[in-house]
């Protein structure tokens, strides 16, 4: 009985190693057909409060839009004092949200103005421009 069990076990790993006996689907055998035909969800607005290590105000900003997984964009809104709390942020118009999960600030020119990462205590930190340090904290 155990050389049974055991056989059987066998087969099932052998079946998972080889091609095509997968029974999860992979990325390449999505059906396109399916998946475009449902519709992207509307996505609120994010709303942040920046902070400036040069500056002792903070200014509000809210990235909105629909979602786009493809771009991962959104249309930026920032409060008229941020140029006051950073003005390297002038003329940011664009949230470009990347897979590796950083945000990128860009110009309609596609310039990259501010790229922010995951931070402690914060929800994302600058690493470009390396000074002064940008800050986005989430708000309501």
């Amino acid at each position: 009985m155990n050389g049974t069990y055991a056989c059987v076990a066998a087969l099932m790993g052998l079946a998972a190693v080889f091609p095509g006996s997968d029974p999860i689907p992979r990325a390449d055998e999505i059906d396109p057909m399916v998946v475009s035909s449902i519709s992207r969800p509307v996505v609120p607005a994010i709303h942040f409060t920046l902070k400036s290590s040069a500056a002792d105000i903070g200014c509000s900003l809210t990235a909105h839009g629909t979602a786009n997984p493809g771009a991962g964009e959104r249309t930026l809104d920032l409060e008229p004092r941020c140029s006051a709390v950073a003005p390297e942020l002038a003329g940011a118009q664009r949230w470009m949200q990347k897979k590796d999960g950083s945000v990128a600030f860009v110009r309609d020119d596609g310039s990259v103005v501010a790229e922010f990462a995951a931070a402690d205590g914060a929800a994302l930190e600058s690493f470009r421009p390396r000074e002064p340090i940008l800050t986005l904290f989430a708000s309501e």
